[in-house]
């Protein structure tokens, strides 16, 4: 019982010993003109620490896309609904030859089929000859 109560006793101690430095330090800073400021900083060693990369941006780019099918095709995997498994392809949007992949669920896909098929049958055929649609 004793000695726990010294060991309280002496954590306390060196707590509220600890808490009082900074606050001293602030006063002493406090009291500093700029020139003397800047003479404190100069004899202060500051540390600089430069991390070099060494592996390339692209290579996690291309880690990433290797994770994201991996989850689609764990995915397709245990999902029992065929409307809701993830469909990737690897297509260049209008205008550019970059290749990139895009994915969608079946369910999509699905309906802007339906949409365009509509969307055909419903022009009028005077517009479909001419080139308009």
């Amino acid at each position: 019982m004793r000695i726990s109560t010294w060991l309280f006793a002496l954590i306390v101690l060196n707590f509220t010993a600890s808490a009082d430095e900074p606050a001293q330090e602030f006063n002493k800073q406090e009291n500093l003109t700029p020139n003397e400021m800047r003479e404190e900083m100069k004899q202060e060693l500051i540390e600089q620490i430069d991390v070099i990369g060494k592996t390339p941006l692209a290579f996690y780019k291309r880690q990433f896309e290797i994770a994201e099918l991996a989850f689609y095709d764990m995915f397709n995997a245990l999902n029992e609904v065929n409307d809701f498994k993830m469909f990737c392809r690897k297509t260049a949007p209008t205008g550019s030859r970059i290749k990139r992949t895009y994915c969608y669920p079946q369910y999509l896909l699905k309906r802007q089929a339906y949409e365009t098929q509509n969307a055909i049958a419903n022009t009028p055929p005077q517009l479909l000859a001419s080139g308009i649609v």
